[in-house]
């Protein structure tokens, strides 16, 4: 684009661009700071506190630079004040000796530690259940060793929970999943489990946005012996977690409180009341994401499921 001499000599002034480390001791006038998920809190103040008259912030949230250290794998903001907000609270700064020790204390218990060792002694427990039902479905006996001896075989089996706790019909929907699509083209070579895997996480992704936000609940005949001791004591764990992190959020007066309202006086009310700030903080601990969004609290109750569409496969 070519601008006419008189129109820059009139309305068009220089402007400069630099990085948020270059820029720190300059003043200006004006600024317009350019944001993006992965930016830290320190980055974000230096940036907004050099204009003289006035510094503007734009959040980009279209693309994200996979390669930036402070991103979390898997994480996704909808929108800018989400962007901002998790901005606002990661902080880039070297933490000391005893800040160290209690993120990582802090991070042992987290949901995000131990939510997937749950999973496992679920899909361990479930697991004896599901080799029972893959002849039924048609495989031989050489593709369900192939299937049990995977190292696929835990996610398989953890997708196919996602789905009964829905209460989908899993067997029937595994065994349709096949039947589209057979397994006998598949190189001797390849994962069947992984396969089968991908195929039943696609098509959770029909029923749910996200299908790791399906919380799985354990088949009680599944769980015995050592297996559901430990299963017992990690939910108890996560029970308290949870419990702490509420109190944390009611005693801080965490913003996103406003949105609830005040504690209702009424006992049921209250305990809906703190169950949805319960569901926020351990969305917000397993997915180690702050945000302002309630709706995107999915913790600990199942998305419901396309009932029709599960029935229709």
């Amino acid at each position: 684009m070519i601008l006419p001499a008189a129109y820059v000599a009139e309305h068009v002034d220089l402007g400069y661009a630099t990085t948020t480390h270059r820029a720190q001791g300059i003043t200006v006038d004006h600024t317009h700071v350019l944001a993006a998920p992965g930016m830290v809190r320190e980055n974000l103040y230096v940036a907004m506190s050099r204009g003289r008259h006035d510094n503007h912030v734009y959040i980009a949230v279209d693309e994200v630079d996979p390669t930036c250290d402070y991103l979390l794998d898997g994480r996704h903001f909808p929108g800018g004040y989400d962007a901002l907000a998790v901005i606002l609270t990661t902080s880039g700064a070297e933490l000391s000796a005893t800040e160290t020790i209690a993120a990582s204390q802090d991070q042992v218990g987290s949901l995000r530690r131990f939510e997937p060792i749950r999973q496992t002694l679920i899909a361990d427990a479930a697991g004896h259940r599901w080799i029972a039902v893959f002849p039924e479905l048609g495989l031989t006996g050489t593709q369900c060793e192939q299937i049990t001896t995977s190292p696929a075989r835990g996610p398989l089996i953890t997708a196919l929970e996602r789905g009964r706790t829905l209460g989908c019909p899993m067997p029937q929907i595994l065994a349709g999943l096949i039947t589209d699509r057979p397994l006998d083209g598949i190189e001797p070579a390849g994962d069947l489990a992984a396969v089968l895997y991908h195929r039943v996480n696609d098509w959770l992704r029909t029923q749910v946005e996200d299908p790791t936000t399906i919380r799985v609940t354990p088949d009680v005949a599944d769980a015995t012996g050592d297996v559901a001791d430990l299963l017992t004591q990690v939910d108890q764990l996560i029970a308290e977690r949870v419990e702490a992190l509420t109190d944390h959020a009611l005693t801080t007066g965490r913003a996103w409180l406003t949105a609830l309202g005040p504690a209702p006086t009424d006992s049921a009310a209250r305990s809906v009341w703190r169950a949805q700030i319960a569901a926020h903080v351990a969305c917000e601990d397993y997915t180690d994401t702050a945000t302002t969004d309630l709706t995107r609290a999915a913790w600990p109750a199942a998305p419901v499921p396309e009932t029709e569409r599960s029935l229709s496969r």
